[in-house]
């Protein structure tokens, strides 16, 4: 492969491919399933779409985050469905709701987590 453009994961291919860096710690929070969380405050999303090109770029929220926001916004009796929307609608995503497929498909070194998955844009 040859780079035709400085610092671009490219293929040839028509489907969307990528490659993801971010801090071990980040991986970790994010990795958990839905199920193992203990209160929806907890639950880790992270922004697929806006995430920078960095592991300290990367975007993540917790449901923590989001509920301050629903609540300043004047919701009340947030429920799990009521979350996910709003962070849907703010292009957050879950590990299970974005990657889950990619069957434990990632490599650790030190401090930082690479994955990878392909899909269709």
């Amino acid at each position: 492969m040859f780079s035709i453009r400085e610092g671009m994961f490219e293929t040839n291919s028509s489907s969307t491919h990528v490659l993801v860096m971010m801090r071990t710690s980040d991986f970790k929070a994010w990795y958990k399933s839905e199920d193992e969380f203990d209160s929806l405050e907890e639950i880790v999303f992270w922004n697929k779409y806006e995430s920078g090109q960095s592991s300290d770029s990367q975007k993540f929220k917790t449901g923590k985050e989001f509920i301050e926001e629903m609540k300043a916004e004047g919701h009340n009796d947030i429920s799990k469905d009521d979350l996910f929307e709003w962070a849907h609608d703010h292009d957050y995503f879950t590990y299970d709701e974005t990657v889950a497929d990619m069957e434990d498909d990632y490599v650790t070194e030190g401090d930082i987590t690479a994955f990878s998955y392909s899909g269709w844009d």
